[in-house]
């Protein structure tokens, strides 16, 4: 060939061959781009909602022919849509260009078969894991083999946050059954309302002939005609009421099942001493758990003792320095589950049991519940006593606003304390290195009267911690 003809070939193939090159980088650097997006989704999301909304926020950028994205939770025999259930169409805001005009074309609520390829004029692609499913719709054919796997671990924690949330939601419900003051004050002041509750409620259970409440030696209220043999005397305990039940012998099984209906109805109405006692046997439960954790004892204690000399420097009432005092001591008591199995293996911990590990606090605060009658600031101390002023604090990411002042001097006390001591992946640090955390770093966490109050009360929280670490 003439050397004059075989050099332009010889260009024009190197050029060719640099430009498939730089295609497949592009491709490769875009795939790679978008992998990092989507574990930014993960990782940085706590909600169901707010994961969701991030993906959303990511695909259309990579993929403009998208018309909607729905994730979807596996039933006996279909695929619910989930984030339909909110009243905000986050999914298809800002995702369709105007000549779709008012018309918003959006994948159905319910899907019975993942297969389907087609919707219309639209393209189908869908995701499956852990009985959870992310579907894309398409103008255009999507390529996602690449992004099978992060795709996947996104849906892995769309199916543990939803698992989370709605552990929460029935705590939350618990938790306004158990604080329903119209309720409870009925019950624990109207001594006829009391009664009539409690025998009727026996009534229903039991279905005998004849129950009765007293006081003392005194009858308070009834149902039957008569009170004939045999009879059987239950109890309240904590209380001086005596309820009594004839006409016939009850199972076993029926005074076990009269027997937690009284003993929970005990602790409803029981008076202080009921309180305290149950508060002791969990201040308690902490002390052992503490006890035979290497890494973990005296923590609570310390974090108290903390937490009380802030507090007081601080002005706060008497009561309310014993809400502190109780809350900080209490303020782990989430953790006595198979929560603290994850916490202490001395091992990285993977997402899902990060997300185990900040469920504590919720499970702190239904346990604590009841001493609200007495302190009624400690539950919202244990729930709150990971949340920091700048939002980034769990379980809810509530900001200062939002958080009770108290609930900030325990978490101050909970971070020193747990920057000092030794964890199964580190070595505590010094009490200045800690001090200096606090009050430069990590100042935006807290407000700036708790910071202040810590700097004044600093040579006796450490006098006072190296006085329990020596035993004394």
């Amino acid at each position: 060939m003439n050397l004059n003809l075989l050099i332009p070939f010889f260009l024009v193939t190197l050029f060719l061959i640099s430009i498939f090159i730089l295609y497949l980088l592009l491709k490769r650097k875009t795939s790679e781009s978008i992998r990092d997006k989507i574990e930014n989704c993960v990782i940085n999301a706590f909600t169901v909602q707010s994961l969701l909304h991030c993906l959303k926020k990511t695909f259309p950028v990579f993929f403009p022919s998208i018309v909607d994205i729905g994730v979807y939770k596996k039933t006996k025999n279909a695929f619910v849509r989930m984030d339909s259930l909110s009243n905000e169409d986050i999914l298809t805001e800002d995702l369709l260009d105007s000549s779709h005009g008012k018309s918003k074309p959006r994948l159905p609520s319910i899907i019975y078969d993942l297969n389907f390829k087609n919707l219309g004029r639209f393209f189908i692609h869908s995701v499956l894991f852990n009985h959870t499913a992310l579907v894309i719709m398409s103008k255009e054919p999507l390529k996602l083999d690449e992004l099978e796997l992060p795709l996947k671990i996104f849906l892995e924690r769309v199916s543990t946050l939803s698992e989370l949330e709605e552990k929460e939601t029935i705590l939350k419900n618990f938790s306004a059954i158990m604080s329903s003051h119209e309720v409870l004050e009925k019950l624990m002041f109207d001594e006829e309302v009391l009664s009539s509750f409690v025998v009727n409620s026996t009534k229903l259970l039991l279905n005998v002939p004849y129950v009765e409440i007293e006081k003392g030696n005194k009858s308070l209220y009834k149902i039957g005609n008569e009170k004939k043999e045999p009879c059987k005397e239950f109890h309240l305990r904590g209380t001086n009421y005596t309820l009594n039940v004839c006409g016939r012998v009850l199972s076993g099984e029926e005074k076990s099942k009269l027997g937690k209906f009284l003993d929970v109805f005990s602790f409803l109405i029981g008076g202080e001493d009921f309180i305290k006692n149950y508060m002791e046997l969990l201040m308690e439960i902490v002390k052992d758990f503490e006890n035979s954790t290497p890494f973990y004892k005296n923590h609570s204690l310390l974090v108290k003792e903390v937490s009380v000399l802030v507090g007081r420097r601080m002005g706060f009432s008497q009561n309310s320095l014993e809400s502190i005092k109780y809350g900080a001591y209490l303020h782990d008591i989430g953790m006595v589950t198979p929560i603290s199995n994850i916490a202490f293996e001395n091992k990285v911990l993977t997402e899902r049991e990060k997300l185990k590990l900040k469920y504590h606090p919720i499970i702190g605060a239904s346990l604590v519940s009841p001493i609200t009658r007495l302190y009624p600031t400690i539950k919202d101390i244990v729930l709150q006593h990971h949340e920091f002023c700048d939002g980034t604090g769990y379980p809810y990411g509530l900001k200062c606003g939002n958080i009770i002042p108290e609930a900030q001097v325990v978490a101050l006390a909970e971070v020193f304390i747990g920057l000092i001591s030794d964890r199964p992946y580190r070595k505590g640090k010094s009490f200045d290195e800690a001090y200096r955390i606090i009050t430069s770093e990590s100042s935006t966490k807290f407000l700036p009267e708790v910071i202040e109050a810590f700097s004044s009360e600093y040579k006796k929280i450490t006098q006072t911690i190296d006085s329990i670490r020596k035993g004394k």
